[in-house]
């Protein structure tokens, strides 16, 4: 299942039904940690990428080599699929954290229980019938910043109380989750369907980007036709893709990136 254009999508890139299907399309994926590890993978190819080739430091990011898939010798050099379905369930990631999309520290992540029979949240922690309990991403945290404070002076302060700032995270959340909360992490991975949505937006991010395949977005349907797209892959309109992507990648792509 090798793929014959080793490269990432770009200006010398092979249109061919199979790297479409790799690189594009991302087909043939499983469960939720398959399609997980397919957006980390390819994500991150995709920085990498970047990184090579626009003179900007901003591209540029730290190997975390011990994490995936910075651990794996086909990083970034392969597309994730083009390894078979037994290689990729032999790459562990149970003990990853998971990627939080829109990294927005002043946005509540922590969702109340939800009371299905009347569409309303509840606060006291109980789950009856009919109650669903949905997963949680942060907890509230209150911090004394100088008004005055340069970025430097920031850096520096959280550096220095990284510890207790951790350490009354953790006290937050067994507070919630003694209150019925329950948070993502661990072994409670995000369902296929957000890491589904979020390849397709690379998946146009790759086709669209000036140092990637350089199409424009009036096109796409045409030139994909060959290519046998999945149903519903194509986005109806410009701004769809736009705003699909600002909620998926630009935590790792920027907003520098959406095409002009």
């Amino acid at each position: 299942m090798d793929n014959s254009n080793d490269i990432h999508p770009s200006n010398g890139y092979l249109f061919s039904e199979d790297n479409f299907r790799t690189d594009i399309f991302f087909s043939d994926l499983t469960d939720d940690v398959d399609y997980e590890k397919c957006f980390l993978w390819e994500i991150y190819r995709t920085r990498h990428h970047l990184s090579q080739v626009v003179s900007d430091k901003d591209w540029s990011f730290e190997l975390h080599g011990e994490l995936f898939p910075f651990n794996n010798p086909q990083w970034p050099s392969k597309a994730y699929l083009s390894s078979s379905i037994e290689v990729r369930e032999s790459w562990d990631i149970t003990d990853q954290p998971i990627y939080d999309w829109n990294r927005n520290i002043f946005k509540a992540k922590r969702t109340d229980i939800f009371n299905a029979s009347n569409q309303s949240y509840e606060d006291d922690g109980y789950t009856e019938e009919s109650y669903t309990e949905t997963l949680s991403e942060s907890v509230p945290l209150t911090l004394e910043i100088g008004p005055h404070w340069d970025e430097k002076a920031l850096k520096q302060v959280l550096l220095n109380n990284l510890k207790p700032i951790l350490a009354k995270t953790k006290n937050q959340e067994k507070d919630f989750i003694k209150k019925g909360y329950k948070f993502i992490g661990g072994s409670v991975r995000r369902p296929k369907s957000q890491y589904k949505s979020a390849l397709k937006a690379l998946g146009h991010f790759r086709l669209l980007h000036k140092h990637c395949c350089n199409l424009k977005f009036e096109d796409l349907k045409e030139v994909l036709k060959p290519y046998k797209p999945p149903q519903e892959f194509l986005y109806s309109y410009l701004e769809a893709y736009r705003k699909a992507k600002s909620e998926k990648l630009n935590g790792i792509l920027g907003e520098r990136s959406v095409p002009k």
